[in-house]
């Protein structure tokens, strides 16, 4: 687990799975530094709309990571979410896709 401040998280992170104690600012930041940096990345945001809160992933999106991950690639590609991963199967599924994974691939939550 890596304390992030709010500047450069891309250079900070070394693994090909991270997690990342910050506030939703942190997460943004993220986000922007992977547009800014034409990355090519997934996100699985926490949906601030009240109609639509969705704080939890779900196995439909563990099935888009799969095909994201599976993906071949000569350059790095992220993933990353703000929404956490309670359900033991989606914490074993993921467990899973992480260890499967080459060094193509970067989980950032």
């Amino acid at each position: 687990m890596t304390e992030i401040k709010k500047e450069n998280i891309l250079e900070k992170i070394k693994s090909h799975a991270n997690i990342i104690v910050g506030d939703c600012e942190v997460y943004e930041k993220l986000k922007s530094e992977l547009l800014q940096n034409n990355k090519n990345f997934l996100a699985f945001d926490y949906d601030a709309n009240p109609d639509k809160k969705q704080k939890s992933l779900v196995l439909s999106d563990l099935e888009k990571m799969r095909d994201f991950v599976k993906t071949k690639s000569d350059t790095v590609r992220y993933v990353i979410s703000n929404r956490n991963m309670r359900k033991t199967e989606l914490q074993n599924a993921m467990l899973k896709m992480l260890e499967e994974s080459d060094s193509s691939v970067c989980f950032i939550f």
